[in-house]
């Protein structure tokens, strides 16, 4: 075996680097953004240097053979390879290590040693570099970020290794700062590159073009730490995000957050404009921050400063006061909220707020004044309900995607598929087939369009629903469903849809339908799955029980994925919630908690 990325990296987010930082695996998972969490951020700065790793971005589990594949001079990865061997030096090195002691603040060291160890054992060209073996072989002399960074050079496959090599052994670790630990590399850093409050603009355009790794974010900090009297709305919007989703070991504190955001805000930063009355408008009735007029105004800010993000923002807020329009006025039954599982919105209040707009009431003005009993006029009115709900989505929609902003197509599906379910609950209403109509046939090649339009964009929600898509097409095309799932699950920033990405990896990876296998562990999936899930508002989601499923299945040893006392207690009290969703299956979810007790 020779060491590869995938494996290095898989083994390093999943065992060796602490759970703390939650958002981990998530963002640095593919392998872009891993070469970009330890590689200088300075060399990539370049512009030669940025133009290599956007032509990798659809690619990104193969970033690696910018290094080792053999091609023409003349092409792009052999000149980054020669301008790579060229700036690699000891302050390269030193940066490089800088990185890795961020990373292993909290580390698993008896996993990392085994790691080295199998290393060792199994990689059958590595006594052909003797001093890349010489430094594994006596791993108790070297601490744990030098160490890391030369596994990661060894593993790029970097064709020569003489300077690298040279460098590694000529390593002396520097003097510690008296620092706290959690910003000692990060002080080296900023000492060497001279970092203030300007240089953070520059490092954190590369975070936002490149998906680089939280990193930056940490070094943003320690610049608004270094002088608190500049007021940067970059760094508060970027603190205000570590401190919201807890990023870079931080305790989540989304009060403080929305404190920080409000200061950006005030400085008519676009970004933190959108950010304000997305987190506002989240968190607003638990924390009683702010009314949602506020949560709209920063919105429209936002939209003023050019920010297209809050057009997707707008329009489905704007969805939500229609569907509440229908449901409550004309009493349709079928009208369902496809965003209302999302977050904890007051519809009551979105609605009182959009009933006054000129463009709303356009909407609704020639709307039946009562809902009619007898099919055709239902279906009608319905059919009437898709065209309004079209508009929204030419009107704010689109022109979010237009600009970029690719989570707008995921909404745009999304109000798609809920037509597609209002439809089939309705003929199912009146006994009939809604797939025999001519209208079910547009609606769903508009579905597989948008759904392959989105799944252009790389994040699990995209991959997962393109996944579900190309399944339900039939046997020929399990195989690329299969692929999507992986890339759902393994290389891309994750959200919600990561965990049924899971489960439907895993589903198929045992169906015996998928001819060409993935090598990964299953057994950690099951663990992300049973010990970070903590459930939705789907209805009828089986998630938790589905994955016990598998596990129960195919693995004899109930401890083989190890959950602790207060993991099992979480999992039962779970399964427990999940199981009020499904009281179908009561009998069911009763046998799998008794057997969750015996652990």
């Amino acid at each position: 075996m020779r060491t590869h990325l995938t494996y290095l990296k898989n083994e390093l987010f999943y065992n060796i680097i602490h759970h703390q930082y939650k958002y981990l695996l998530g963002q640095t998972i593919n392998q872009k953004a891993f070469l970009l969490a330890f590689f200088p951020l300075s060399f990539f700065s370049l512009e030669e240097n940025q133009i290599i790793i956007a032509t990798q971005n659809n690619n990104s589990s193969r970033l690696s053979n910018i290094f080792s594949r053999a091609t023409d001079t003349k092409r792009l990865e052999s000149k980054f390879r020669k301008r790579f061997l060229e700036a690699f030096n000891m302050d390269f090195l030193n940066e490089m290590i800088s990185n890795a002691e961020y990373y292993l603040k909290k580390h698993n060291e008896e996993a990392f040693m085994r790691l080295i160890q199998t290393i060792l054992n199994e990689d059958s060209e590595l006594e052909e570099h003797p001093i890349i073996h010489h430094i594994l072989f006596e791993s108790s002399r070297y601490d744990s970020a030098f160490l890391l960074v030369t596994l990661i050079l060894w593993a790029f496959h970097i064709g020569d290794f003489e300077k690298i090599e040279a460098c590694l052994l000529d390593y002396q670790p520097s003097r510690k700062a008296a620092l706290a630990p959690e910003l000692e590399a990060l002080h080296q850093l900023i000492i060497r590159k001279h970092l203030k409050h300007k240089h953070v603009y520059e490092y954190l355009d590369i975070v936002t073009s490149y998906s680089a790794s939280c990193t930056i974010g940490a070094i943003a900090m320690h610049a608004h730490m270094e002088n608190t009297r500049d007021v940067n709305p970059l760094i508060y919007n970027e603190l205000g995000n570590m401190l919201f989703y807890g990023y870079n070991y931080i305790e989540p504190d989304k009060k403080k957050a929305l404190e920080l955001f409000h200061k950006a805000a005030d400085e008519g930063f676009g970004s933190t404009l959108w950010s304000v009355g997305t987190m506002t408008n989240i968190e607003r009735h638990r924390l009683k921050y702010s009314k949602f007029s506020q949560v709209m105004s920063y919105f429209y800010a936002s939209l003023e400063k050019g920010n297209p993000m809050a057009l997707n923002n707008i329009g489905t807020l704007f969805h939500r006061a229609l569907i509440h329009y229908l449901k409550d006025h004309l009493e349709l039954s079928y009208v369902t909220d496809c965003f209302a599982y999302e977050t904890r919105k007051d519809v009551l209040e979105i609605y009182e707020y959009f009933k006054n707009d000129d463009y709303f009431k356009a909407i609704i003005s020639d709307f039946p004044t009562q809902n009619a009993s007898d099919f055709s006029s239902q279906l009608e009115t319905l059919q009437f309900v898709h065209k309004k709900e079209n508009e929204i989505i030419e009107h704010f929609l689109h022109p979010a995607y237009a600009s970029k902003y690719f989570y707008a197509k995921g909404s745009e599906l999304m109000i798609y598929e809920n037509q597609m379910k209002r439809m089939d609950l309705f003929y199912q209403s009146h006994h009939k087939i809604y797939k025999d109509t001519e209208d079910y046939k547009k609606l769903n090649k508009k579905i597989s369009e948008t759904c392959q339009e989105f799944s252009s964009y790389p994040c699990s929600e995209s991959y997962y629903k393109y996944g579900l898509l190309l399944e339900s097409k039939g046997k020929e095309y399990v195989q690329p469903a299969y692929e999507y799932y992986y890339n759902a699950v393994f290389e891309v920033p994750v959200n919600a849809y990561f965990y049924h990405g899971i489960w439907h990896l895993l589903k198929l990876h045992y169906s015996n339908k998928v001819p060409y296998l993935k090598e990964f562990d299953v057994l950690k999936l099951v663990h992300i799955v049973l010990t970070q899930y903590t459930g939705s508002s789907i209805e009828n989601e089986t998630l938790l029980l589905d994955i016990l499923n598998i596990y129960i299945r195919y693995f004899k040893d109930a401890n083989a994925i190890c959950l602790t006392k207060i993991e099992l207690s979480n999992l039962i009290n779970n399964l427990n919630l999940e199981m009020q969703n499904n009281k179908q299956l009561t009998e069911t979810y009763d046998a799998y908690l008794k057997l969750l007790k015996t652990w």
